[in-house]
């Protein structure tokens, strides 16, 4: 009788969706522990790969920004604007998605949503280097009401 029980209890152990050792459905990626500069080259090409990326404009002042000119409606993404509190981010805790994070010129100032996102998210994380500066001096596209 014991050893039938223990015999249950290690497949429970082992196999049980809500213990399960060696459940196969399990989450086994581990949270992104670091962001990474891309290159605009580097991010035109991700965002044409056909992958879901979080795309995320942190424009430095002002939401009005966003209105003249972003990166545009052109890649299969989730676009978003988000304010330049740490918070603003949040909404992207857990994503499996990879998320790059640009803003105006590149300065930095978007580098506290990728450090805000380093250890809750699963997908990588990108700070574009020159941010939407760099994007326009490619020639990439880029709409809202200051796109040609």
């Amino acid at each position: 009788m014991i050893i039938i029980l223990v015999v249950i209890a290690i497949y429970l152990l082992l196999f049980s969706p809500s213990i399960g050792l060696l459940n196969s459905s399990e989450q086994t990626d581990q949270l992104t522990s670091r962001y990474n500069i891309i290159t605009v080259e580097e991010a035109y090409e991700l965002l044409n790969s056909g992958e879901k990326i979080n795309l995320v404009d942190d424009p430095v002042g002002c939401s009005c920004r966003y209105d003249d000119e972003h990166i545009g409606d052109f890649f299969n993404y989730e676009a978003s604007l988000v304010n330049h509190l740490p918070s603003g981010v949040k909404m992207f805790y857990n994503t499996t998605n990879d998320t790059i994070i640009y803003d105006d010129d590149g300065l930095g100032e978007g580098l506290v949503h990728c450090e805000t996102l380093v250890n809750h998210v699963y997908g990588d994380i990108y700070y574009l280097e020159g941010g939407l500066d760099a994007w326009k001096a490619k020639g990439y596209p880029i709409i809202g009401e200051k796109a040609g």
